[in-house]
């Protein structure tokens, strides 16, 4: 079986065979949710931090990533085009 080559719904082994690829997906996507679950705790219960770093408003490390940030976005051109 090819990504060319379209499955036959209309008949039983087709609707099956289709039915098993969905269960297979399915199956994919909750053992990588289970996998980054897993490293996400072994990496808390390793001392990590995880996620974003919180920095206040008023700090000069804030402004100045802002500003980087706001001049690194408006390198992009504008969508859409005028």
């Amino acid at each position: 079986m090819t990504q060319a080559e379209p499955i036959e719904t209309t008949t039983p082994m087709g609707r099956a065979f289709l039915g098993i690829l969905a269960v297979l997906a399915q199956l994919e996507r909750e053992q990588t949710s289970q996998r980054v679950a897993d490293a996400l705790a072994f990496k808390r219960n390793q001392g990590k931090l995880l996620g974003t770093l919180q920095i206040s408003p008023g700090s000069c490390a804030s402004s100045a990533s802002m500003a980087a940030r706001s001049r690194w976005w408006s390198s992009f051109p504008k969508w859409p085009p005028r």
